[in-house]
């Protein structure tokens, strides 16, 4: 991965996750998850969502009835948001 690089939404796994430059947060584009808003540089509303998605690849977990993944964020990260 490369530096500042975004990881996937910890909520859906979409790929498309966008910087709002002109409030410098990061957002899903598919299930409207939001980060915080950072006053400041960029980087620290990026390295925020980065650090929630690290942490929940390794809470989804598989619905053996359904085959389908359900996720979930048990750190207590404050201003996510699941739109």
């Amino acid at each position: 991965m490369r530096k500042n690089e975004i990881k996937p939404c910890p909520f859906c796994n979409c790929v498309n996750v966008k910087l709002h430059r002109n409030f410098n947060y990061v957002y899903c584009t598919n299930c409207g998850a939001r980060g915080s808003y950072f006053d400041g540089h960029p980087k620290d509303a990026i390295n925020a969502w980065n650090r929630v998605a690290k942490k929940s690849e390794s809470s989804i977990e598989l619905n053996p009835s359904s085959h389908e993944s359900k996720t979930t964020i048990a750190d207590g990260t404050k201003g996510m948001q699941r739109g």
